[in-house]
């Protein structure tokens, strides 16, 4: 779906090798990450998800230890879309979800929800 015009030039493994050597190789393989995580964990619904969950988790941990929030959040969510949690953290701080950036600060401010 994504970087259609050179996938359909690679026909061969010699071609394949070729592509991913050059420094399009790289960027077509880290949007096609985020292309997966984006249908397997949708933006709205991973946010959604944090934020019915932050205000549980403040009230059990406190604002104290933001890195057992993150945790917990991430291995909750993991479960939820069977996910690995590696992969949750990694769809939780980057764009456009932000979540982790946005329980640090969150917990800073000891707001018991996230904007």
């Amino acid at each position: 779906m994504i970087h259609r015009r050179q996938v359909d030039a690679v026909s061969t493994p010699e071609d394949f090798r070729e592509l991913m050597a050059l420094q399009i190789g790289e960027q077509m393989e880290r949007n096609a990450k985020r292309f997966g995580a984006a249908v397997l964990m949708p933006h709205s619904l991973v946010d959604r998800m944090a934020r019915e969950m932050y205000p549980r988790l403040v009230e059990r941990v406190g604002f104290a230890n933001p890195e057992a929030v993150k945790k917990y959040l991430a291995g909750w969510l993991a479960k939820q879309f069977e996910v690995s949690v590696e992969t949750m953290s990694y769809r939780l701080r980057e764009w456009p979800v932000r979540i982790m950036d946005r329980i640090d600060e969150a917990m800073r401010n000891r707001f018991d929800q996230l904007d």
